[in-house]
């Protein structure tokens, strides 16, 4: 990737930020964005949780949604106050950065102009960028995690790296952590080429 591609691909992310943060105050907040507070604040209550030494971890918040957004932000709200721009930014400066993993997937497995092409067609998406601003779902964490686990497969199938492999299953750990039936999702796509992934790779990983 050249230094003039990093150049605009930062440029692409800057004002992806700057026009959300146009609805950041416009929008009210929505349900999927607040229900994070059930994992913070004691008026909240959790689905499912732990409980260490008299202090309440909370590891549901709804039957179909994990508690890593609202761990996250337990440690942001320690800092600032809950107000839209701090609820917001931080999703919307992920999504921003799910831009250059998008890009990169498809730089490397299809074209350099077909990546220019994509990420700039998902850039001016509307919908996603609404879509990240309120971040409804929520969604945001998981495209990161997402595109992050497809990226590092491919570049492991192109540098037989294990690391790369490995870091890969561990973004797909997280991102089951943040909507845990996303894991029959993969098991069900690994499942289908695992045979062709054991015959291409098995001598690798086991060596």
């Amino acid at each position: 990737m050249t230094r003039w591609t990093i150049y605009a691909l930062i440029g692409v992310a800057l004002a992806f930020v700057a026009i959300g943060l146009l609805f950041v105050p416009r929008l009210g907040i929505e349900a999927d964005e607040a229900i994070v507070t059930n994992g913070i604040y004691d008026h909240g209550d959790p689905w499912y949780s732990w409980k260490f030494a008299g202090v309440e971890v909370p590891i549901m918040l709804i039957s179909y949604l994990g508690a890593l957004k609202a761990w996250f932000y337990n440690g942001v709200f320690v800092f600032f106050a809950p107000r839209p721009i701090v609820l917001r930014l931080p999703m919307l400066l992920l999504a921003a950065g799910t831009l250059w993993l998008f890009f990169e997937l498809l730089d490397r497995t299809m074209s350099r102009r077909a990546a220019w092409i994509g990420t700039l067609l998902l850039a001016t998406d509307t919908s996603y960028l609404l879509l990240n601003t309120a971040d409804y779902g929520p969604v945001t964490l998981q495209f990161v995690f997402k595109l992050a686990a497809m990226l590092l497969l491919v570049r492991f199938h192109q540098n037989l790296s294990k690391r790369e492999l490995a870091y890969a299953f561990s973004y797909w750990a997280w991102d089951c952590g943040t909507r845990p039936y996303s894991c029959g999702c993969y098991l069900d796509w690994w499942w289908q080429p695992w045979p062709y992934f054991q015959a291409k790779f098995g001598n690798i990983l086991a060596a």
